[in-house]
Formats: C-alpha cells, structure tokens, sequence
C-alpha cells in the first residue's frame, strides 16, 4: 500500500541523547534509512595495540549476512483517512543508541544492523592504568 505525503504536527520533543548511528526523522521517508553500527571494543590490562590487529573480518559475527524477514504483507491496520495529518502532542526520549531509528511520519524500507564484539584482555593481577586528561 502506497501513502501519499503528510503532514506531520508534534507539540513537543525531548530528546537527550542520539548517538551511534542514530536517527530521528520527523516526516516522509520513502526508500528507507540504512542504519548500521559495528563496533569492535578491545579493553587491556596494559593497552598496547598493533595497525590492524583485530580487522573485522577476522570475527565471523562481522562477515555474516544480515538476515532479510520475509516481505511483509502490509501492516495489520485500518485507516480511516490515508490522507489526514499525523499529530503527537508530546514524545519524550532518553537516549537512542547503536543504529536506532525513531520516525514520525510515513515510512519507507528501512534496513538496520548493529554488531558488536566486545573483548576483554586481562592480567590476573594488574589494574587497567586510566589516564584522565581534564583540559
């Protein structure tokens, strides 16, 4: 089913924090926003690292395809005006993170993927140095 335009009237949104591929869209959105977000976080004892020393395509969760769901069959819905303006009063966010998409509006094919491998090298006995730079 295909929606024409329109309009979209929100009182108010609070949002206070989008990060890591995030997206808020207020309003039409036809072909979709392709989110994604691959992480590899490596924590050390003692943090020396090498150029290239974990290359993504060394973990299979990176080099995987991204699962495709079935083709929908159309949302399980009614409409009683397809054309009459969307209106929110109030929306309020604490944080999206990590290839996230909040829409207001009418929608579009959306892809979105995040992957991330967390690795955690330690020395029994030795603390993480933290260096702290307050400028």
């Amino acid at each position: 089913m295909s929606l024409s335009p329109r309009v979209s009237a929100i009182g108010l949104v609070y949002i206070n924090s989008a990060s890591d591929s995030s997206v808020v869209h207020f309003g039409d959105n036809r072909d979709g926003a392709r989110l994604t977000a691959r992480v590899l976080a490596v924590q050390r004892s003692v943090a020396t690292f090498r150029d290239n020393e974990f290359p993504f395509a060394s973990y299979s969760l990176f080099t995987r395809p991204l699962p495709i769901p079935p083709p929908d069959e159309g949302p399980a819905a009614s409409f009683r005006s397809a054309s009459a303006p969307i209106e929110i009063g109030t929306v309020r966010i604490t944080a999206i993170s990590a290839a996230s998409h909040v829409r207001i509006g009418n929608g579009g094919p959306e892809t979105a993927e995040t992957r991330i491998v967390n690795i955690r090298n330690r020395i029994p006995g030795v603390q993480p140095r933290v260096e702290v730079d307050f400028k």
